[in-house]
């Protein structure tokens, strides 16, 4: 067998920071993704931004999963 041969020069990798900052916010149970939803570039995600995001998040547990609501 032959020795393998690599270049002796290495490239520098540069990291540059990102301008634009997203944050995805994800809700799922054990089979899978119940809702995603991304945070709106500006918003602070408080106490009320997440209030409402549960609110919508168990509108859409109602919808997709039913059965999960069936004993309510």
């Amino acid at each position: 067998m032959e020795d393998c041969q690599f270049p002796t020069t290495q490239k520098k990798i540069r990291l540059s920071k990102s301008r634009v900052k997203t944050m995805l916010l994800t809700f799922f149970v054990i089979i899978g993704i119940v809702h995603n939803e991304f945070v709106p570039t500006g918003r602070t995600v408080n106490q009320f931004y997440y209030l409402e995001l549960l609110e919508r998040l168990c509108e859409k547990v109602r919808r997709k999963r039913p059965e999960l609501f069936a004993n309510n």
